[in-house]
């Protein structure tokens, strides 16, 4: 089984080290980590594409988390779905242990845990990418901090 990374950030002035800290104990080969700095409203990104011509059967691709993949949810269940089922490559979310589509025991327990898991987590998403667990804590995936009511604030005026 070949391993393979993605990683995203938004623009160059943010840093990659924390997405290559948590894949240090992985040993990936350096040519077998993409990274892309761009927003991840959608996949057109260079890296993400080379990656996804890269990609065979049997490989494993690992990401620190699922809004490294992208921000928008159907764009990420249908990549997720044609990583997984179409080629036919397993996924390891790192920050998520259920978000693992490697098989356990010889079963499919793995798979199907993994969908479930990404598809109630993706459903419970507001469409703006604020998640419900960021939420209740008031970060959101984008720029803005996320108020009650749903509404995005301007980080640095703070006004909505």
């Amino acid at each position: 089984m070949r391993q393979f990374a993605y990683i995203r950030v938004s623009t160059k002035d943010q840093s990659i080290e924390r997405q290559l800290a948590a894949l240090e104990p992985y040993k990936i080969p350096p040519d077998h980590i993409f990274i892309d700095y761009q927003s991840g409203k959608d996949f057109q990104r260079p890296a993400y594409q080379e990656l996804m011509r890269k990609l065979r059967p049997g490989d494993l691709l690992m990401i620190k988390s699922i809004d490294r993949l992208g921000r928008n949810y159907d764009e990420i269940l249908a990549q997720w779905q044609y990583i997984t089922k179409i080629i036919k490559v397993d996924i390891q979310v790192l920050d998520m242990e259920l978000l693992d589509t490697r098989s356990k025991s010889g079963t499919l327990t793995g798979t199907l845990i993994a969908d479930t898991v990404l598809q109630i987590g993706l459903c419970g998403a507001d469409r703006t990418g604020v998640y419900p667990a960021a939420a209740g804590r008031g970060d959101c995936l984008g720029q803005g901090q996320w108020t009650p009511s749903g509404e995005d604030t301007d980080s640095a005026s703070g006004t909505v």
